[in-house]
Formats: structure tokens, sequence, C-alpha cells
């Protein structure tokens, strides 16, 4: 073999090899991208869970979004799970984009309407606990229902990581759920 032939040969492989290292990475990026929409879905999935099944004892027609539908308020009547607690007074659920947090609020007094400065200043003091981080855009929206048919609240969460390849994910997810009109 002569010198021309050995440099043609490796040229030849180290062309094949790039190749084939693109065809694999592509579908390995794909398979990331997957697990962190994933992630953040699961994420997402848990609040929408947890909000549903508390609204679903909620007292007829307490429910309000305020704070510029970044919040949603309402007066549990009776817990779904008989073995979990139900809060004596208001509960609240407020998105926070600013902090990236979707959090539950409750052992607060119940307030009249008023606007979002009023609103937020009344969570002074409740005890809250955390339902999702990575929040970057929310918006509670309600249609009380009549005589017959249930309210309808919807609920936009959106959704966004950082990774460590510099990669920015997002997902926003949409969660409707039917809020009892009568006891």
């Amino acid at each position: 073999m002569t010198l021309i032939e050995l440099l043609v040969a490796m040229t030849l492989t180290a062309i094949i090899a790039t190749l084939v290292g693109q065809l694999i990475a592509r579908p390995l990026q794909a398979y990331e991208q997957l697990l962190r929409r994933a992630q953040l879905a699961e994420i997402a999935q848990a609040a929408f869970g947890n909000i549903s099944r508390e609204l679903r004892g909620a007292r007829p027609d307490s429910l309000r979004v305020g704070c510029a539908g970044t919040c949603v308020e309402f007066l549990p009547a009776r817990s779904p799970q008989p073995d979990v607690p139900t809060a004596s007074g208001p509960v609240t659920y407020l998105c926070d984009p600013a902090s990236g947090s979707l959090r539950r609020y409750w052992a607060y007094p119940i307030r009249a309407g008023g606007d979002s400065r009023a609103e937020l200043s009344a969570l002074r003091g409740a005890r809250s606990a955390p339902l999702a981080d990575r929040v970057e855009s929310c918006d509670f929206s309600y249609r009380p229902g009549d005589g017959s048919r249930a309210g309808l609240l919807r609920l936009s969460l959106g959704l966004a990581s950082d990774f460590a390849s510099g990669h920015r994910e997002r997902i926003v997810l949409l969660l409707q759920t039917r809020v009892a009109k009568a006891p």
C-alpha cells in the first residue's frame, strides 16, 4: 500500500465516520428534547390534578378569578378524599411567572373582591405550598354555569426550563375543569 492509498483510505474513513456520527447525534438530541418536555409536562399534570381535584369539592358559586387572571380563589365545601382535611377558609392558587412558581394559599381570612394589590396583600401571612416551578406564563379564566350546565375553569400554564446544553425548552398546557353549580 502506498502513501497515497493510505491517505485516501484515511480521508474516506474520516468522512464516513463524520456522517455516521451526525446520523446518530440527531436521534439522541431528539430523545433528550423529548425527555425535557416530558419532565415539564409531568410538573404541569401534577399541578392540574391537584387543582381539579380540589375544585370538585368547591362550594357552588364561590369561585372567582382575580389578580389579572393569575389567581383563582374558592371556598372548599368538602374534601374529595376522605382522609384529606378541608381548609376552613378560602383557598387561592396563584401563578407568579416572575418567581417561576404556582402556589396554593390557605389559612387567611375571607375578603371582598378588589384590585390585584388588595388581593395579593391578603395572602401575606397565609400558609402556602408550591405546586409547580418553572412557570413562565399562566392564565386562569372562568365561565360561570347556569341552571343547565356547570361552570368551566380554564387554566393555561406555560413552563420553561434552561438546560446545561444551553437549550431552552417550553411547553404550554391547557386544563379545563367543570365546577359544580349545585351542592
